[in-house]
């Protein structure tokens, strides 16, 4: 209902969902902080960060035991700033932490056909040294092993509570 509503109400150039729409679905609907497109993580980025924290209470009241902040390891420089962020709220607002990969294709392997899906998306062409292109091949559906390894030391706990969140979805598509 949320993703059909962003694509024919909240359509801007991108699907979009506000907060309203948000407080009235919010039942049984578990939500993170997102990727670094994300609401609070922009605003992180942004030095925002009296804003941020009001946006990310706003969620943790709303969705309670159903929200975590989400860390991501991607080679920007920007994330490592959110993620120190989000670890150091995630004590003080009592938040969980998960641990995500921001997948884009399924195998590491794919990266040159997203490359060129970017091209064919932002119609441009693949010399274009000033395409929009992404930072690196490391958007893919990574294993347990290499979640591990990215997270084990920072937040081991986000670790088991983002396979939690697995266990706790069941979806079944016709």
């Amino acid at each position: 209902a949320l993703s059909s509503q962003a694509c024919l109400e909240g359509m801007y150039y991108k699907p979009r969902t506000d907060h309203d729409v948000l407080a009235e679905c919010a039942e049984g609907i578990i939500c993170t902080s997102g990727c670094p497109s994300g609401e609070i993580p922009r605003l992180i980025q942004q030095g925002q960060l009296d804003e941020a924290r009001k946006v990310a209470l706003w969620y943790r009241d709303l969705f309670r035991d159903r929200f975590y902040f989400e860390l991501q390891k991607h080679e920007l420089t920007e994330l490592e700033k959110v993620n120190d962020v989000l670890v150091e709220w995630a004590q003080e607002m009592s938040v969980p932490l998960i641990c995500t990969n921001d997948v884009h294709y399924v195998k590491k392997e794919d990266a040159p056909a997203q490359d060129l899906m970017l091209c064919v998306q932002t119609n441009t062409l693949f010399k274009d040294a000033k395409r929009m292109r992404m930072n690196n091949d490391s958007y893919y559906l990574k294993t347990a092993e290499e979640m591990q390894a990215l997270f084990g030391d920072m937040a081991p706990e986000s670790l088991a509570t983002t396979v939690e969140i697995a266990e706790r979805c069941n979806v079944t598509l016709k």
